[in-house]
């Protein structure tokens, strides 16, 4: 299991696409260098969205993504760190 100093906890279980990217956009903007990130939402597609949009700047890396059910609910579970300003 990966230990993670967790800085801030985005839900956005109630947020339909493409809100959750557009929220985590607004607050990764917030972080300082070396703070990470949670976020947990409902859209199967956030793996890859994630992924595409992290691949493309420089500042932000992903630690790990994770898919858990919780009752019947599917959740997608992404950990990004900041590496820089």
């Amino acid at each position: 299991m990966i230990t993670l100093n967790i800085t801030k906890t985005l839900d956005l279980r109630e947020f339909p696409p493409p809100m959750p990217m557009l929220k985590v956009s607004h607050e990764v903007s917030n972080l300082m260098p070396n703070e990470v990130i949670k976020i947990i939402c409902t859209d199967k597609k956030s793996l890859m969205r994630f992924r595409d949009w992290i691949e493309q700047t420089t500042t932000l890396k992903i630690l790990y993504q994770e898919v858990t059910r919780i009752e019947d609910q599917e959740l997608y579970i992404h950990y990004i760190k900041c590496t820089g300003l």
